[in-house]
């Protein structure tokens, strides 16, 4: 934690879900800060893109934890149990198509 008081701070815009970019990176805030801005502390000798992995995030002057690498994989779907955004189909609805069919 005292080795951060060397690192690069810079000052970065939370997208609303939740990851911001950080030298051409996408990373995940530890917490949900989506639609803020926050500082985003990293070691200014992995400031390259190859070995940056992770990067201290601070709102306000508190440190919320660590940035982790953006997961594609895992992010490219709506958590569970949140509601979908395709339109439910109903009995009734599936039964006019079978008739609309003949």
């Amino acid at each position: 934690m005292n080795d951060e008081l060397f690192y690069m701070e810079e000052e970065r815009h939370v997208k609303a879900d939740n990851t911001f970019s950080l030298k051409s990176i996408r990373f995940e805030a530890p917490v949900d800060c989506a639609n803020r801005t926050i500082q985003v502390r990293y070691d200014r000798g992995l400031a390259s893109s190859k070995h940056l992995k992770t990067a201290a995030v601070y709102l306000k002057g508190t440190r919320l934890g660590n940035a982790r690498l953006l997961n594609t994989v895992a992010n490219d779907r709506p958590p569970l149990g949140a509601p979908s955004s395709q339109p439910a189909t109903t009995p009734v609805a599936a039964a006019q198509v079978k008739v609309n069919i003949r």
